[in-house]
């Protein structure tokens, strides 16, 4: 009698739990059922912002990319609906064509380390005063440009400097001149070892540097590095700045070209200098991590 009234007992707490199962499950369909709806929701007022704000982001970046040596190219958003997630109901593919009659391709698939350096500037162009990443490292990003590209180049790193620590691997004097520090990268060999050195340039060994990146050691090249450092947009000639080019400001100063030289050794050098032929206003453009 005793095991049967346990077995009922049982019975009994097992028809309870399952009661309470089916209570239990109604809830959680219900749950569900307002989450999804909320997932609906929140997916549908992020794809109406993507379509209303994808245009014009992308022609904004056309028109940086304009500026950097991409005349007639194009970036396109192209928003493809998948099923809902964290991300939204759609992906987002940035797709880009360099040249005319090229039909646009994934950023990714970009082959030129230059290309994608100089789209990715003009993105974080565009992008600055949204970017939460502090520090941003451009790679060659001048590489295969010169002229007013290369100024335009500058510029745009000039712009991010106000609101990101940018780091720039460069070969433009120009773009190293304007630097608030100028580091240099050599390669030593010693006890049958290649080690590759960081040093910090200042004084004459910065003026020797910009004058190696200038293309020769003459009387030229080095009238035009120290030139490009006494200049007010330089670390050197920022200190004879105003206040205001600390905020990419002019102030009274006027835009100049500088004056040319006049011998044949300096003659020589004036195509290779268009870029420095314009007054570079900067002076925090480029600024290293207070702290490694």
């Amino acid at each position: 009698m005793e095991a049967a009234l346990q077995r009922l007992e049982e019975l009994r707490r097992r028809q309870t739990e399952l009661a309470d199962a089916e209570g239990t499950e109604a809830a959680l369909v219900r749950e569900v059922e307002a989450a999804r709806k909320k997932l609906a929701q929140a997916c549908g007022k992020l794809t109406e912002a993507r379509k209303r704000v994808a245009p014009r982001f992308a022609d904004e970046v056309t028109g940086q990319l304009r500026g950097l040596g991409f005349a007639q190219s194009r970036l396109e958003a192209r928003i493809r609906k998948e099923e809902p997630g964290p991300e939204g109901a759609e992906t987002v593919e940035l797709l880009f064509a360099p040249n005319p009659g090229e039909d646009p391709r994934p950023l990714r698939n970009i082959a030129s380390s230059g290309e994608l350096a100089r789209v990715m500037l003009a993105l974080k162009t565009v992008l600055a005063e949204r970017d939460e990443v502090p520090i941003l490292i451009f790679d060659e990003v001048d590489a295969n440009v010169g002229g007013e590209t290369a100024v335009a180049v500058a510029e745009r790193l000039r712009g991010l400097g106000k609101s990101h620590q940018v780091l720039c691997l460069t070969h433009l004097p120009a773009v190293a001149a304007a630097a608030d520090h100028h580091f240099a990268v050599t390669k030593r060999v010693e006890g049958g070892r290649t080690h590759a050195l960081l040093e910090k340039l200042g004084g004459e060994t910065r003026e020797g540097e910009l004058t190696r990146m200038l293309g020769g050691e003459g009387k030229a090249a080095r009238l035009m590095a120290k030139e490009l450092l006494d200049r007010p947009g330089s670390r050197r000639g920022s200190r004879k700045g105003t206040a205001g080019l600390a905020r990419g400001e002019c102030g009274n100063n006027k835009i100049r070209k500088p004056d040319l030289p006049k011998t044949s050794e300096q003659r020589d050098l004036r195509g290779r200098c268009r870029v420095f032929s314009r007054h570079f206003p900067w002076r925090r453009q480029f600024r290293t991590p207070r702290r490694c």
